[in-house]
């Protein structure tokens, strides 16, 4: 096997290239450095970066992103993992959601994960 290939562009990325020459984006921050567990309504920030576990036990949730603006390749990866209620995940501004303005998580091990373009779109994958 190859060995990874990292190269430094700028304090702000990464681009990582492995064996199958799949060019993966990292930026400041991995994208799974860290977890977050969220509760209750409120809205997700740049520390949030990363894993994201909704859980809806005590109530349904709303979350709203990040403005995509100014965050190229900011991802989160968003997991329901108690779905005894619904989990809407929401635009900020007029951002979209690929073409939605919000997308709901409904069932135990829902999942997403949104990428920023930097301008005003979260990508799905």
């Amino acid at each position: 096997m190859s060995d990874l290939l990292l190269q430094k562009h700028n304090h702000d990325d990464f681009n990582l290239n492995d064996e199958f020459g799949q060019l993966y984006k990292w930026y400041n921050k991995s994208p799974m450095s860290q977890t977050t567990s969220i509760t209750g309504t409120g809205s997700l920030t740049a520390l949030n970066a990363g894993v994201v576990l909704g859980d809806t036990s005590s109530g349904a949730i709303t979350t709203t992103l990040l403005a995509a603006a100014g965050n190229l390749g900011l991802t989160y990866f968003l997991k329901l993992v108690d779905a005894t209620n619904n989990w809407t995940i929401s635009r900020s501004g007029t951002d979209t959601i690929d073409t939605f303005t919000e997308i709901v998580l409904i069932a135990d091990g829902d999942s997403v994960t949104l990428v920023s373009d930097g301008i005003s779109r979260w990508n799905i994958f």
